[in-house]
């Protein structure tokens, strides 16, 4: 019995159950109702609905806080894009505003410069055809010159065959061939009614004795520069020099002429070479008066003049050379003198390449056609027919 009571003390005795208060279970409810709102806002925040005001007052007295109905993360940042769009125009606008683009010329301006461009133009157009009206009575004038060749040419014959029937010449004499194959560079009047005159066979012209060499000298600006040395060979029955003054004008060169070729006969020939550094000043009327003032010499021995050959540094220089090859040539036939035509054979390819002086290629094949010309004439001197039939010099 004893031990039984004791067993009864030790055994604890549950107590009663605790009475939950009215504010415990109103702050749980209050929570609960907190979470399902977020939770519907979260999910579907278009349908949330508004909370009674009743009760978070109610929620408000019980210390808790009243649940906040929050945008959805695409929403915003709808609004952040909308935002950043619209400051991103407002300063693209105002950089442009700073950055002022250059201003386009206006109708005016622009018409006003077409206009001087039109006027240069035609200013242009109408050096063009004076130059052209110039070279076309040149032409003219060179074509009614021509027109007296025949008759002159005749006379020529004639005079030249009493010469040569009243001339005392060695016995001994090579035979000379009647036709001899003429340059195609070298002028050509075969087409004359002289030729008719020369039908007739000649016998054998005897040829005069001399007991030194003709002469051949050339004098020109920096364009006959080597052309002695390159003749040398070419020309064996020559004595062949030259005298060069190099950036003289043709001027210059006639004066110099007149005393070199003092001790000059017929037999010998004076080649010159010059005009490029009168280009483009060398009008006829100083051409005409240069050869007038420089006749004599012209009868004293056997002069040829080269054509101005056409240069490649200024190449629009080319129609005043060709304007002064005419008036030489027109000339030639008034002042006893010949023609040498270069630019029939003259290419890029024989000039430097600055394109004013001849190259090496360039001197030896104008020396080579030189040298032809030469020999051809020198034939032509001992039988006329020869230079008659085949044109070689005017």
């Amino acid at each position: 019995m004893k031990t039984r009571s004791v067993y009864q003390a030790r055994t604890r005795v549950p107590s009663p159950p605790r009475a939950v208060s009215k504010t415990t279970k109103n702050q749980k409810s209050a929570k609960a109702t907190e979470k399902n709102a977020k939770i519907t806002s979260q999910t579907n925040p278009a349908k949330t609905r508004p909370v009674d005001k009743v009760n978070l007052k109610a929620k408000s007295s019980l210390g808790t806080r009243s649940p906040l109905v929050r945008p959805s993360a695409s929403t915003a940042s709808k609004r952040m894009s909308q935002s950043t769009t619209s400051t991103a125009k407002k300063s693209i606008t105002q950089s442009v505003k700073d950055n002022v683009t250059p201003s386009i010329p206006s109708n005016d301006e622009t018409v006003s410069n077409l206009r001087q461009l039109n006027n240069t133009l035609l200013e242009k157009i109408k050096q063009l055809e004076n130059e052209l009206s110039m070279s076309r009575s040149l032409f003219e004038e060179l074509k009614t010159s021509t027109q007296n060749i025949p008759e002159t040419l005749s006379r020529f014959v004639q005079n030249s065959l009493d010469i040569l029937s009243d001339s005392t010449f060695a016995g001994d004499a090579p035979e000379i061939v009647n036709q001899i194959d003429a340059p195609s560079f070298l002028l050509d009047v075969s087409d004359t009614d002289v030729t008719s005159q020369l039908n007739p066979p000649l016998s054998p012209v005897p040829v005069p004795v001399h007991h030194t060499k003709p002469q051949l000298l050339i004098i020109g600006d920096s364009m006959g520069r080597d052309f002695a040395e390159i003749l040398k060979p070419l020309l064996p029955d020559y004595t062949v020099s030259a005298q060069i003054y190099p950036g003289c004008t043709l001027e210059t060169i006639l004066s110099e002429a007149t005393d070199l070729t003092l001790s000059l006969t017929k037999r010998d020939l004076v080649f010159i070479i010059a005009g490029v550094n009168n280009i483009p000043n060398l009008c006829p009327t100083l051409l005409d008066k240069l050869l007038e003032q420089y006749k004599l010499i012209f009868k004293e021995t056997n002069f040829i003049f080269s054509n101005v050959p056409n240069v490649y540094h200024k190449p629009h220089l080319n129609g005043d050379i060709f304007a002064t090859n005419l008036c030489l040539l027109k000339h030639s036939s008034v002042f006893e003198y010949h023609m040498f035509n270069c630019n029939l054979f003259l290419a890029r390819s024989m000039y430097t390449k600055h394109g004013l002086h001849f190259n090496m290629f360039g001197k030896k094949e104008f020396c080579r056609n030189l040298a032809e010309s030469v020999l051809h004439f020198q034939a032509s001197s001992y039988a006329p027919s020869v230079l008659l039939n085949q044109g070689i010099f005017l």
